[in-house]
């Protein structure tokens, strides 16, 4: 992303998360996301063994409580990150080629 930021190019595809480390890393750089998110994505689950299944519930309260209030946009803009909200489905039966270059 550096030739980018330097304007040796004008546009290149990459991961979200490296997109917010790199601005982390350069708080002067000019590279913003243009919006553009393939339709296959991932979304984030939390897992616990069964003896730890009291703090996965309230991890699941807390995460409950935050989506509800709207508090995770903001959460994420104060660390430094972009936010994605969680898009359906949930679980894909499989991922091939079609999913791959769908847009």
């Amino acid at each position: 992303m550096h030739a980018l930021d330097k304007g040796e190019i004008d546009a290149t595809l990459v991961e979200l998360h490296r997109v917010d480390a790199y601005r982390a890393r350069h708080p002067g750089s000019r590279i913003r996301q243009t919006g553009y998110q393939h339709s296959l994505g991932f979304n984030v689950g939390f897992v616990a063994l069964t003896r730890s299944s009291v703090l996965l519930a309230q991890v699941d309260k807390t995460l409950d409580a935050l989506i509800a209030s709207g508090a995770l946009p903001t959460m994420a803009q104060e660390a430094g990150m972009t936010y994605v909200a969680p898009r359906g489905p949930a679980v894909l039966e499989q991922i091939n080629p079609a999913l791959l270059v769908g847009d």
